[in-house]
């Protein structure tokens, strides 16, 4: 874990006699009452400053190092725990609205960009992630662009799975048909062209494997252990690509008459000859 995650975990959680975790009770009632009131209590000034400096030193993107673009650093770290993001909207609540300064990049890009947080096993259930919490408080970011691309299209660009990009979905059901400009291609396209062994998603792909084996040791598994671990997370990521590329032509059929208006070259070829899974291999996954 990074440094913004080990701040927040060893703040809200705790070893118990069996070795085992616990919940700090009082530290989470602290959190979520400074989550309520919008205010930072005296008893977490402390805690709160580290946590500041934390995100700041972890930031990826290029952004002024101001309050008020807090959320934007922090939205961009896969190990933002969502009740931090929550207290940071609480904190800020115009930031979800503004753009990082000189771009079109408002945090729902940003956070449609990014892998979401993967919870310990010892950890909590979150309401909502990242990018829904971001929805929710900016709900008109749906339709801006950035770089030629919706959220949409950055999430499905990054192939999230169909339970992320709902929320997206049900805000603007217009979306569905919403040409991505970088590549001329509708979001059930987008979809079907993504690969997530290709060049350009390697750090991506990286990540998939490290959080998805995160609940047990690789090093002590064999190579025909590791080989079918896997396996069965390249099945895994092959079905939500599956079902997110359903889901979207469910809910706007049409869709599939659009054609491809033209797109640039990438590792992941054209829609035609490369993508990562037919539409026809669907049918056979699911009867199968």
């Amino acid at each position: 874990a990074g440094k913004v995650a080990m701040q927040y975990l060893t703040f809200v959680y705790g070893k118990n006699s069996q070795g085992g975790y616990r919940i700090r009770t009082e530290n989470v009632r602290m959190l979520r009452d400074a989550i309520l009131r919008a205010d930072i209590p005296q008893e977490l000034d402390t805690w709160w400053g580290k946590m500041k400096e934390c995100i700041w030193d972890e930031c990826k993107g290029d952004i002024p190092k101001e309050d008020e673009y807090l959320l934007h650093a922090a939205l961009y770290n896969p190990e933002m725990p969502p009740l931090v993001t929550e207290l940071l909207l609480q904190l800020f609540p115009s930031s979800a609205s503004k753009p990082v300064p000189g771009t079109t990049n408002y945090p729902l890009h940003i956070a449609a960009a990014t892998t979401a947080y993967h919870r310990h096993p010892f950890e909590m259930p979150y309401g909502m992630d990242n990018l829904h919490l971001v929805l929710a408080a900016d709900k008109r970011a749906t339709k801006r662009r950035s770089h030629g691309r919706t959220p949409l299209h950055v999430c499905l660009a990054r192939g999230k799975t169909w339970k992320e990009i709902r929320p997206l979905v049900q805000v603007d059901p217009s979306s569905l048909t919403m040409i991505d400009q970088q590549t001329g291609l509708v979001p059930f396209q987008l979809m079907a062209s993504f690969k997530i062994t290709s060049k350009e998603n390697a750090l991506r792909y990286s990540a998939l494997i490290e959080k998805q084996t995160r609940d047990f040791d690789m090093d002590r598994l064999s190579t025909k252990d590791k080989a079918l671990a896997l396996s069965k997370i390249h099945k895994k990521q092959d079905l939500n690509q599956l079902t997110c590329i359903f889901e979207l032509l469910r809910r706007r059929p049409s869709a599939i008459s659009r054609k491809p208006s033209g797109y640039a070259t990438s590792d992941s070829g054209s829609l035609g000859s490369s993508s990562a899974i037919s539409l026809t291999s669907f049918d056979s996954e699911v009867g199968g």
